[in-house]
């Protein structure tokens, strides 16, 4: 007749979760670590070492001397250009420069057209009073000795 043995087993959650407490002798196997415990009929699987040929892991050794520095790589290639930023404040404005010098005079422009005659002056002073003529022939004695034709 075959006998065929099975042992307790379950996940290392599932073992963590229960926490049972394996009869004395009794193998304990995690399915998904392979590590098993074998039970003292009084401890409770948290608290049992693992069997087997790994063991129980050892505390972490010190750390070692720090190696040489390695050459420095070669440069890599410049990556893309960033965004353009926000325009700055005007600056201050300058001092005024000097007055440059004058330029030629230009040619004399057409002539332009007359304007509109201005107001009459003001009526000037009566002038002096002339020389008196000589004496000449009353007008009524010459008409009337036209008609009496004299002459």
């Amino acid at each position: 007749m075959t006998v065929q043995i099975q042992l307790r087993r379950g996940t290392a959650a599932q073992w963590t979760s229960a926490n049972p407490t394996l009869a004395e002798g009794e193998i304990g196997l995690e399915t998904d670590t392979g590590q098993f415990k074998v039970g003292t009929g009084s401890t409770a699987w948290a608290s049992l070492a693992y069997g087997g040929i790994r063991g129980v892991t050892g505390p972490t050794g010190a750390n070692g001397t720090i190696g040489v520095n390695g050459a420095t790589g070669a440069t890599g290639p410049t990556g893309p250009t960033g965004a353009n930023g926000n325009t700055g404040a005007t600056g201050l404005t300058g001092a005024t420069g000097l007055t440059g010098a004058t330029g030629l005079t230009g040619a004399t422009g057409p002539t332009g057209s007359t304007g509109a005659a201005g107001a009459t002056g003001a009526t000037g002073n009566t002038g002096a009073t002339g020389v008196t003529g000589t004496s000449g022939t009353n007008a009524s004695e010459f008409i009337g000795s036209l008609m009496l034709g004299g002459m």
